[in-house]
Order: C-alpha cells, then sequence, then structure tokens
C-alpha cells in the first residue's frame, strides 16, 4: 500500500515548505518563498546549470521558469501581497527521467500546482 503525506500551505507565510512522500520515500520537495524583488541574472544562470537537462521554458502563468528533468525555479508574479512568489522545487527517485524531453512531467505539475498555490496564498497580479 502506498502512503502519502502532504504539508499544507497557508496563506499570509512568508516561507512554506512542500514535500511528498509515497512509502516514505521522498519523491518531491518544494520551498515557496515570498519576494519583493525580481531573480538576479545569476540566480537564472545557476539553475539552469544546476538542474539536469535544464532550460528556460516558456510556462501558462505570469511568470519565469527554469525547468529540468530534476528540479526547477520558478517565479510567479503577484502584485499583493508581495511582489513575486518563487518556488525551488526537487524531484527525486525512479519519477526522474534524465532525457532531452524530461522536463516535461516537471513542467505539466508546475503549470498546476503554481497556479493553484499562488491562488491560495491570495496572489494577485
Amino acid at each position: 500500500m502506498k502512503k502519502t503525506r502532504e504539508d499544507p500551505l497557508e496563506a499570509g507565510l512568508r516561507n512554506a515548505y512542500c514535500y511528498l512522500s509515497v512509502d516514505g520515500v521522498r519523491i518531491l520537495s518544494i520551498t515557496v518563498r515570498q519576494i519583493d524583488k525580481p531573480l538576479p541574472p545569476e540566480d537564472w544562470k545557476n539553475a539552469t546549470s544546476y538542474y539536469r537537462m535544464a532550460a528556460e521554458r516558456r510556462v501558462t502563468f505570469p511568470g519565469r521558469a527554469v525547468i529540468g528533468a530534476d528540479g526547477a525555479l520558478v517565479v510567479a508574479k503577484c502584485g499583493s501581497p508581495t511582489a513575486y512568489i518563487l518556488f525551488d522545487v526537487d524531484f527525486y527517485g525512479g519519477r526522474v527521467e534524465n532525457t532531452q524531453d524530461g522536463y516535461k512531467k516537471l513542467q505539466r505539475f508546475l503549470e498546476d500546482f503554481t497556479p493553484a498555490v499562488t491562488k491560495k496564498l491570495q496572489c494577485a497580479t
């Protein structure tokens, strides 16, 4: 039997953490932070070299993202109660596909997750 554990995010927090584990093994770790300024160019460059098969990817929500097979750095534009919401994402285990198209699984997840979290955190653009 597979067990999952979710640590909920709450509106009004400056920093939040979300972990997803299956059978006691962590498969996804996300740190969510409210930030007031855009990230400097070197943070985007570092993210591109940090994650496997990473590149800046076009996303369906207002913001910017570097997404790789095993993680992502995402900034969603907000405006209120903060200028941006930053997502640091690490993906682990057998679900990581280290190929040129491996990022697609994580991007599909982020396309749903990011707008849902920004809404929950009462982000208004």
